[in-house]
């Protein structure tokens, strides 16, 4: 037993079977096509390699090592519990254990309910969860961007980069707790859609029905999907594909006409060689109302989406009431905010970020060969949030507001901290920053960032080492801040790293590509390799020598630090005869 905090964890210590073969080919072995439906799932998630492949994933991820309501830590296993737990889920016997569920605080002050599974739950929801990709990657549409592969934030803001320069509306809705209201009956009947497998959908009902433990108290789950399983992102995306479909096939009824027609005024100020009065007047070329042309684009990323309409405001607001409308009645969804904003005149927030269009008068002018001048229509604006992101990091403590300004101050809590990782942390946070808004058109902003964050870093360095002020920093350690220990050198991050990097671009998916990623095995599955005794070479009953004793692993670390180096330690692939022998000095 272990303690953790105040909870006591048990360690599932065990070897690792042998003979995994490409786990891709199990899958088209086994699954199976029938009226268009796919079936045979549960097969698939009950083999034992699938549950080994899934073990091996989720234990790279940190979260793993977050008990759940049993208490249990399962570090490795062995074949027959593999073999076993396939066999419980085949017939049905295996139930999920209720999760654990903690509240998080949110960016706002509120908090957010986090369910966090038990071990052996944690590993049947990887193999649901790769299932599920496997059959409805495919299906999903360009326009959705959340948790998928080659997907992220920066591939949603370059469809918008993209697509959103002559919009004229843009639709903000938000979907009120979306994860927390996910109707387990109307998503089931979206996965039947395409799946028939029985077994599967009752997997399906016992995990959704699981409930959570809440301050030693039970409680069941008549809807939603816990946020914190490695299942709900899959989940909440075919639930939300719906919503996709609906928007992709209304936007086919709803675009119409192939260009704006032509301004009338304007064309008659040309005949009369007038431009100069058309241009004091501000005309455009084109006629805005043209009720004979629409547009309408869809970006979505999880449950945080936008609407973006070249109509007119009434159209603007039927698209609103109908997407609502939709959402109610067959999604069974509320909304929490919904709005309807100028795009060219008023910005709003999208991922972090908030985007604006260009007024007409702030368009430049380019002039063709013939001396003819033209506004240019140019990419909409990705503008970088200064306010939220001082706001953070004076939650922090890397900056002060003093006289409606803020100012950099020193890290108090790092000032026992070598100087070396005092360096590093502040880069790692610069770093952070400047990846994620480095797609901002005003991005130039992010050197204020960068001055705030050196400024503080060099105050906290003139505390510990008692130089008072960061001029005498700079004099002993120059101006970038170069810090030499145990012959290591760091220095704080250039000022332009942001420059070195271009947006991201969305990458075709190829999910049999994947599953060859999904299932490369690490070091504690070398017995899944089957390669043969790596003294005499026999290929029977193979076992994994740990070179580095758990009992020499530093007693002084905290407990998910031991846990990780028990994992990596270097192993050596042997036969029982040798292991032995190699136990006992020979």
């Amino acid at each position: 037993m272990k303690e953790k905090g105040n909870r006591k964890v048990q360690l599932e210590k065990i070897s690792i079977p042998a003979g995994l073969d490409n786990i891709s080919n199990t899958i088209n072995d086994v699954l199976s096509i029938e009226n268009g439906k796919y079936k045979n799932l549960i097969k698939i998630i009950s083999n034992p390699l699938i549950l080994l492949s899934s073990f091996e994933k989720v234990t790279k991820n940190s979260g793993y090592y977050s008990v759940g309501t049993d208490n249990k830590l399962i570090i490795t296993v062995d074949k027959e519990f593999f073999v076993q737990l396939g066999r419980e889920i085949n017939s049905g016997i295996f139930q999920p254990k209720p999760t654990r569920r903690v509240m998080i605080p949110k960016s706002d002050g509120r908090l957010r309910p986090l369910g966090i599974s038990c071990s052996v739950d944690k590993v049947v929801q990887e193999a649901m969860r790769a299932v599920l990709e496997f059959i409805y990657e495919p299906k999903f549409l360009a326009s959705s961007h959340g948790f998928r592969p080659m997907k992220s934030c920066h591939t949603a803001i370059n469809q918008y980069k993209m697509q959103f320069s002559c919009v004229t509306w843009i639709i903000n809705m938000d979907i009120k707790s979306c994860f927390d209201n996910i109707d387990h009956k109307v998503l089931a009947d979206i996965l039947c859609e395409n799946i028939s497998d029985k077994g599967f959908m009752d997997l399906y009902w016992k995990m959704v029905r699981a409930g959570y433990m809440f301050q030693g108290t039970h409680f069941p789950t008549i809807k939603g999907s816990p946020q914190g399983s490695i299942v709900s992102p899959i989940l909440a995306n075919i639930y939300l594909h719906k919503l996709d479909a609906f928007i992709h096939s209304y936007k086919e009824s709803f675009d119409k006409g192939i260009v704006k027609r032509k301004n009338k005024i304007m064309r008659n100020l040309k005949r009369k060689h007038t431009l100069k009065v058309a241009r004091k007047l501000n005309l455009i070329s084109v006629d805005v109302t043209d009720s004979e042309f629409r547009r309408l684009f869809y970006i979505r990323y999880a449950d945080d989406f936008i609407i973006g309409v070249d109509c007119c405001e009434s159209d603007a607001k039927l698209v609103m009431l109908d997407i609502q409308k939709f959402l109610n009645d067959i999604l069974k969804m509320q909304l929490s905010f919904k709005e309807i904003i100028k795009f060219k005149h008023n910005k709003t927030k999208f991922l972090g970020f908030y985007i604006k269009g260009i007024p007409y008068k702030e368009r430049p002018l380019s002039v063709n060969k013939l001396g003819i001048r033209r506004r240019i229509v140019p990419r909409p604006l990705i503008l970088f949030p200064t306010e939220k992101i001082y706001r953070k990091l004076k939650e922090t403590g890397f900056v002060k507001y003093n006289k409606n300004i803020f100012k950099p101050t020193s890290l108090r809590s790092l000032i026992h901290h070598p100087l070396y990782n005092i360096v590093e942390y502040y880069n790692s946070v610069y770093r952070g920053i400047a990846n994620y808004y480095r797609v901002c058109s005003n991005r130039s902003l992010l050197n204020n960032v960068h001055f705030a964050l050196k400024t503080s870093c060099a105050l906290t360095i003139a505390l510990k080492m008692k130089l008072k002020t960061i001029r005498k920093v700079m004099k002993r350690y120059g101006r970038n801040l170069n810090i030499i220990e145990n012959g290591a050198k760091i220095s704080f991050v250039s000022i332009g790293i942001w420059k070195r990097k271009s947006i991201s671009k969305t990458a075709v998916y190829d999910p049999i590509e994947n599953f060859q990623k999904f299932t490369t095995f690490g070091l504690r599955s070398k017995l899944s390799k089957n390669n043969g005794c790596e003294e005499c070479g026999s290929k029977e009953d193979l076992q994994l020598h740990h070179v580095n004793p758990r009992r020499n692993i530093n007693k002084n670390l905290d407990f998910l630090e031991k846990v990780r180096i028990s994992v990596q330690r270097k192993q050596v692939l042997l036969c029982r005869d040798c292991h032995n022998k190699r136990h006992h000095g020979n």
